[in-house]
Protein backbone atom coordinates (compact mmCIF):
# COMPACT_ATOMS: atom_id res chain seq x y z
CA UNK A 1 0.00 0.00 0.00
CA UNK A 2 1.30 3.43 -1.07
CA UNK A 3 0.53 7.01 0.60
CA UNK A 4 1.28 10.28 -0.92
CA UNK A 5 1.60 13.64 1.65
CA UNK A 6 3.00 16.22 2.39
CA UNK A 7 5.73 14.55 4.61
CA UNK A 8 6.79 11.00 4.65
CA UNK A 9 7.41 8.52 7.68
CA UNK A 10 7.43 4.85 7.96
CA UNK A 11 4.41 3.26 10.10
CA UNK A 12 5.18 0.32 12.48
CA UNK A 13 3.21 -2.78 13.29
CA UNK A 14 2.26 -1.49 16.52
CA UNK A 15 0.76 1.44 13.87
CA UNK A 16 3.68 4.47 15.61
CA UNK A 17 5.56 6.69 13.10
CA UNK A 18 9.40 6.48 12.74
CA UNK A 19 11.10 9.30 15.43
CA UNK A 20 12.25 11.70 12.84
CA UNK A 21 11.32 12.74 9.20
CA UNK A 22 14.96 11.77 8.23
CA UNK A 23 13.76 8.30 8.12
CA UNK A 24 11.29 8.86 5.23
CA UNK A 25 13.45 6.93 2.97
CA UNK A 26 13.20 4.06 4.49
CA UNK A 27 9.59 3.83 4.10
CA UNK A 28 10.10 3.48 0.11
CA UNK A 29 13.14 1.00 0.47
CA UNK A 30 10.99 -2.06 1.23
CA UNK A 31 10.49 -1.83 -2.87
CA UNK A 32 13.49 -0.85 -4.12
CA UNK A 33 13.74 -2.78 -6.92
CA UNK A 34 10.40 -2.22 -8.29
CA UNK A 35 8.33 1.14 -6.72
CA UNK A 36 10.86 3.46 -6.15
CA UNK A 37 12.38 3.14 -9.11
CA UNK A 38 9.44 4.48 -11.45
CA UNK A 39 8.28 6.80 -8.87
CA UNK A 40 12.18 8.37 -9.39
CA UNK A 41 11.76 8.14 -13.09
CA UNK A 42 8.49 9.93 -13.37
CA UNK A 43 10.30 13.00 -11.25
CA UNK A 44 8.12 11.97 -7.73
CA UNK A 45 9.47 13.02 -4.45
CA UNK A 46 9.45 10.29 -2.34
CA UNK A 47 9.93 12.30 0.65
CA UNK A 48 6.03 12.34 0.29
CA UNK A 49 5.60 8.66 -0.50
CA UNK A 50 4.90 5.90 2.36
CA UNK A 51 4.15 2.59 2.80
CA UNK A 52 2.49 0.74 5.81
CA UNK A 53 5.30 -2.12 6.87
CA UNK A 54 3.12 -5.07 7.52
CA UNK A 55 6.36 -7.41 8.60
CA UNK A 56 4.88 -9.32 11.12
CA UNK A 57 0.80 -9.98 9.58
CA UNK A 58 -0.89 -9.43 6.03
CA UNK A 59 -2.53 -5.55 5.60
CA UNK A 60 -6.07 -5.98 4.68
CA UNK A 61 -9.02 -3.71 3.58
CA UNK A 62 -10.27 -3.40 7.09
CA UNK A 63 -6.99 -2.98 8.83
CA UNK A 64 -6.96 -0.38 11.66
CA UNK A 65 -3.53 0.43 10.18
CA UNK A 66 -4.52 2.12 7.42
CA UNK A 67 -6.83 5.04 9.12
CA UNK A 68 -3.90 5.49 11.64
CA UNK A 69 -1.60 6.03 9.18
CA UNK A 70 -3.46 8.18 7.31
CA UNK A 71 -3.90 10.30 10.24
CA UNK A 72 -0.60 10.13 11.98
CA UNK A 73 1.33 11.71 8.69
CA UNK A 74 -1.52 13.51 6.90
CA UNK A 75 -1.94 11.46 3.95
CA UNK A 76 -4.25 13.05 0.98
CA UNK A 77 -3.54 9.67 -1.10
CA UNK A 78 -4.26 6.37 -0.62
CA UNK A 79 -3.13 3.50 -3.28
CA UNK A 80 -3.87 -0.21 -2.65
CA UNK A 81 -2.48 -1.78 -5.74
CA UNK A 82 -3.99 -4.64 -6.16
CA UNK A 83 -7.06 -4.72 -4.14
CA UNK A 84 -6.49 -8.46 -4.77
CA UNK A 85 -3.31 -8.55 -2.35
CA UNK A 86 -5.50 -6.70 0.34
CA UNK A 87 -8.60 -9.22 0.25
CA UNK A 88 -6.57 -11.18 3.08
CA UNK A 89 -6.50 -15.02 3.35
CA UNK A 90 -9.98 -15.77 4.49
CA UNK A 91 -11.65 -13.51 2.38
CA UNK A 92 -13.48 -14.13 -1.14
CA UNK A 93 -14.13 -11.06 -3.72
CA UNK A 94 -16.90 -12.77 -4.90
CA UNK A 95 -18.40 -12.63 -1.65
CA UNK A 96 -21.38 -9.48 -2.62
CA UNK A 97 -22.48 -8.91 1.17
CA UNK A 98 -18.91 -9.13 2.24
CA UNK A 99 -17.14 -6.76 -0.05
CA UNK A 100 -19.88 -4.46 0.41
CA UNK A 101 -19.19 -4.39 4.34
CA UNK A 102 -15.18 -3.95 3.54
CA UNK A 103 -15.80 -0.99 1.20
CA UNK A 104 -18.43 0.56 3.39
CA UNK A 105 -15.70 0.83 6.31
CA UNK A 106 -13.13 2.03 3.66
CA UNK A 107 -15.43 4.31 2.21
CA UNK A 108 -15.98 5.88 6.00
CA UNK A 109 -12.35 6.25 6.71
CA UNK A 110 -11.70 8.38 3.25
CA UNK A 111 -14.54 10.51 4.32
CA UNK A 112 -13.47 11.18 8.44
CA UNK A 113 -9.61 11.67 7.53
CA UNK A 114 -10.38 13.72 3.90
CA UNK A 115 -8.36 11.50 2.08
CA UNK A 116 -8.93 9.74 -1.10
CA UNK A 117 -8.47 5.98 -1.58
CA UNK A 118 -7.59 4.38 -5.23
CA UNK A 119 -8.00 0.88 -5.83
CA UNK A 120 -6.73 -0.95 -8.61
CA UNK A 121 -7.78 -3.79 -9.96
CA UNK A 122 -7.45 -5.95 -13.08
CA UNK A 123 -10.33 -6.25 -15.81
CA UNK A 124 -12.06 -9.41 -17.07
CA UNK A 125 -11.07 -8.64 -20.69
CA UNK A 126 -14.99 -9.76 -21.96
CA UNK A 127 -16.00 -6.97 -24.74
CA UNK A 128 -19.36 -7.47 -24.15
CA UNK A 129 -21.89 -6.58 -21.30
CA UNK A 130 -21.40 -3.30 -19.10
CA UNK A 131 -18.24 -2.27 -18.90
CA UNK A 132 -18.55 -1.24 -15.25
CA UNK A 133 -18.96 -4.60 -14.32
CA UNK A 134 -15.55 -6.07 -15.38
CA UNK A 135 -14.24 -6.06 -12.82
CA UNK A 136 -12.73 -9.09 -11.02
CA UNK A 137 -14.45 -10.49 -8.00
CA UNK A 138 -18.20 -9.01 -6.53
CA UNK A 139 -19.93 -6.39 -8.50
CA UNK A 140 -20.89 -4.62 -5.61
CA UNK A 141 -17.28 -2.96 -5.39
CA UNK A 142 -18.08 -1.37 -8.85
CA UNK A 143 -21.25 -0.02 -6.82
CA UNK A 144 -19.66 1.19 -4.15
CA UNK A 145 -17.03 3.44 -5.37
CA UNK A 146 -18.06 6.87 -6.22
CA UNK A 147 -15.49 6.64 -9.80
CA UNK A 148 -13.87 3.85 -11.72
CA UNK A 149 -11.42 4.66 -14.68
CA UNK A 150 -10.69 2.01 -17.41
CA UNK A 151 -7.22 1.72 -18.96
CA UNK A 152 -6.95 0.32 -22.20
CA UNK A 153 -3.80 -0.65 -24.61
CA UNK A 154 -3.97 0.65 -27.85
CA UNK A 155 -3.79 -2.00 -30.71
CA UNK A 156 -1.39 -0.58 -33.03
CA UNK A 157 1.17 1.20 -31.03
CA UNK A 158 0.86 -1.30 -27.79
CA UNK A 159 2.92 1.21 -25.36
CA UNK A 160 0.12 3.74 -25.50
CA UNK A 161 -2.61 3.43 -22.76
CA UNK A 162 -5.92 5.27 -23.00
CA UNK A 163 -7.77 6.16 -19.43
CA UNK A 164 -10.99 6.93 -19.66
CA UNK A 165 -14.73 6.86 -16.83
CA UNK A 166 -16.59 4.31 -16.75
CA UNK A 167 -18.71 5.56 -13.83
CA UNK A 168 -18.41 8.80 -12.24
CA UNK A 169 -20.96 9.80 -9.40
CA UNK A 170 -19.62 12.82 -8.17
CA UNK A 171 -18.83 14.91 -11.06
CA UNK A 172 -19.47 14.93 -14.81
CA UNK A 173 -17.14 12.05 -16.87
CA UNK A 174 -14.18 13.22 -18.25
CA UNK A 175 -12.67 13.03 -21.41
CA UNK A 176 -10.02 9.86 -22.43
CA UNK A 177 -6.36 10.90 -21.48
CA UNK A 178 -3.44 8.65 -22.90
CA UNK A 179 -0.19 8.21 -21.71
CA UNK A 180 2.42 5.98 -22.80
CA UNK A 181 4.54 3.06 -20.90
CA UNK A 182 8.17 2.81 -22.52
CA UNK A 183 10.95 0.45 -20.92
CA UNK A 184 13.80 3.17 -21.55
CA UNK A 185 11.90 6.64 -20.82
CA UNK A 186 9.47 5.13 -18.61
CA UNK A 187 5.73 7.20 -17.61
CA UNK A 188 4.93 9.74 -19.68
CA UNK A 189 1.45 11.69 -20.30
CA UNK A 190 -0.31 12.11 -23.70
CA UNK A 191 -2.97 14.30 -22.52
CA UNK A 192 -6.43 14.17 -23.72
CA UNK A 193 -7.08 11.87 -26.76
CA UNK A 194 -9.95 11.84 -29.10
CA UNK A 195 -10.67 8.04 -29.42
CA UNK A 196 -13.54 5.93 -29.98
CA UNK A 197 -14.14 4.09 -26.79
CA UNK A 198 -15.94 1.45 -27.99
CA UNK A 199 -13.61 0.51 -31.05
CA UNK A 200 -10.44 0.49 -28.79
CA UNK A 201 -12.99 -2.18 -26.21
CA UNK A 202 -14.06 -4.28 -29.14
CA UNK A 203 -10.38 -5.16 -30.19
CA UNK A 204 -9.45 -6.16 -26.50
CA UNK A 205 -8.70 -10.01 -26.46
CA UNK A 206 -11.46 -12.94 -25.72
CA UNK A 207 -11.89 -13.77 -22.36
CA UNK A 208 -10.64 -16.85 -21.39
CA UNK A 209 -8.90 -18.39 -18.09
CA UNK A 210 -6.11 -18.79 -19.07
CA UNK A 211 -5.78 -15.32 -19.75
CA UNK A 212 -7.31 -14.29 -16.80
CA UNK A 213 -4.66 -16.24 -14.73
CA UNK A 214 -2.10 -14.41 -16.49
CA UNK A 215 -2.74 -11.76 -15.06
CA UNK A 216 -4.03 -13.31 -11.51
CA UNK A 217 -0.49 -14.17 -11.68
CA UNK A 218 1.16 -11.25 -12.86
CA UNK A 219 -0.83 -9.43 -10.03
CA UNK A 220 0.15 -11.67 -7.31
CA UNK A 221 3.82 -11.57 -8.08
CA UNK A 222 3.76 -7.83 -8.86
CA UNK A 223 5.53 -6.90 -5.08
CA UNK A 224 7.25 -10.58 -4.08
CA UNK A 225 7.80 -14.07 -4.92
CA UNK A 226 5.56 -16.07 -3.72
CA UNK A 227 5.14 -20.17 -2.60
CA UNK A 228 3.87 -21.81 -5.14
CA UNK A 229 1.47 -23.79 -2.54
CA UNK A 230 -0.10 -20.24 -1.71
CA UNK A 231 0.10 -19.37 -5.34
CA UNK A 232 -2.16 -22.62 -6.39
CA UNK A 233 -4.04 -21.99 -2.90
CA UNK A 234 -5.41 -18.59 -3.89
CA UNK A 235 -5.98 -19.79 -7.91
CA UNK A 236 -8.34 -22.33 -6.67
CA UNK A 237 -10.21 -19.26 -4.88
CA UNK A 238 -11.16 -17.88 -8.08
CA UNK A 239 -11.98 -20.85 -9.86
CA UNK A 240 -8.88 -21.58 -11.63
CA UNK A 241 -7.77 -24.99 -12.23
CA UNK A 242 -3.85 -26.40 -11.38
CA UNK A 243 -3.41 -27.50 -15.26
CA UNK A 244 -4.64 -23.56 -16.26
CA UNK A 245 -2.09 -22.09 -13.42
CA UNK A 246 0.83 -24.11 -14.57
CA UNK A 247 0.32 -23.20 -18.72
CA UNK A 248 -0.15 -19.72 -17.47
CA UNK A 249 2.81 -19.63 -15.49
CA UNK A 250 4.82 -20.99 -19.01
CA UNK A 251 3.28 -17.86 -20.81
CA UNK A 252 4.06 -15.68 -18.13
CA UNK A 253 7.50 -16.96 -18.39
CA UNK A 254 7.57 -17.52 -14.89
CA UNK A 255 10.68 -19.00 -12.70
CA UNK A 256 10.95 -21.17 -9.96
CA UNK A 257 13.29 -21.60 -7.31
CA UNK A 258 13.71 -23.78 -4.15
CA UNK A 259 14.25 -21.97 -1.09
CA UNK A 260 14.65 -24.57 2.02
CA UNK A 261 11.78 -27.15 1.71
CA UNK A 262 9.46 -24.64 -0.24
CA UNK A 263 9.37 -23.61 -3.84
CA UNK A 264 8.86 -20.16 -4.90
CA UNK A 265 7.83 -18.42 -8.12
CA UNK A 266 9.55 -15.09 -8.99
CA UNK A 267 8.36 -12.94 -12.42
CA UNK A 268 10.43 -10.32 -13.96
CA UNK A 269 8.97 -7.07 -12.72
CA UNK A 270 10.73 -4.99 -15.11
CA UNK A 271 9.54 -7.25 -18.41
CA UNK A 272 5.90 -6.25 -17.91
CA UNK A 273 5.87 -3.10 -18.65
Amino acid sequence: MMMTTYRSREIHRDGSPSPSPSSAPEAVTETADTIKPRLEQAGADCNRVAFIKDDNGELTLEDERIKTAINQIGAKMVVLDPIQAFIGHNGNMTNAVKMRETLSKLSKVAEETNCAIVLVGHMTKSSGGKQIYRGLGSIDIAATVRSILMVSRDKEEPWKRYMFPVKSSLAPEGEPIGFELDKEKGFHWMGKCQINIEELLAVEKSTAKKDVAVEYLQTLLAVEDLPSTYIYEKMKEYGIAKRTVQEAKKIAEISAYKKGKIWYWHMEVGDSI
